[in-house]
């Protein structure tokens, strides 16, 4: 990988965070941090990756088996997120943070379905 362990850790987490939140009702929030994790800190301009998180949600929504889709978009951001980590690590800050918050968010959703 490009970067150390921890930092690929970090992007791994970061991967399956954005794709498990595709089409769900943390999906806004999601998109927006990633958005805004390269605005500030990737050589990416945000309507390239925009476009990106956009098409894997339309994959993720039309995808007959889903999960399959979430698996291959994982690995996908895992690598953008791992090469922004190595071009900024001052990023690492703000992507243990969206993985947090919106792991913290995924949780809670399966929580009210579940109890829903």
């Amino acid at each position: 990988m490009f970067v150390d362990d921890n930092l690929a850790a970090l992007a791994s987490a970061g991967g399956a965070t954005v794709a498990a939140a595709m089409i769900t009702d943390a999906w806004p929030a999601a998109r927006n941090g990633i958005i805004r994790l390269f605005s500030l800190h990737g050589l990416h301009r945000p309507a390239v990756v925009r476009a990106q998180l956009d098409g894997g949600a339309a994959l993720v929504e039309l995808a007959g088996q889903p999960d399959m889709a979430r698996k291959g978009l994982a690995s996908l951001w895992e690598l953008e997120l791992a090469l922004l980590l190595k071009e900024d690590p001052a990023a690492e800050a703000e992507l243990r943070q969206f993985v947090a918050e919106i792991g913290a968010a995924l949780a809670d959703e399966r929580r009210r379905r579940c109890a829903g």
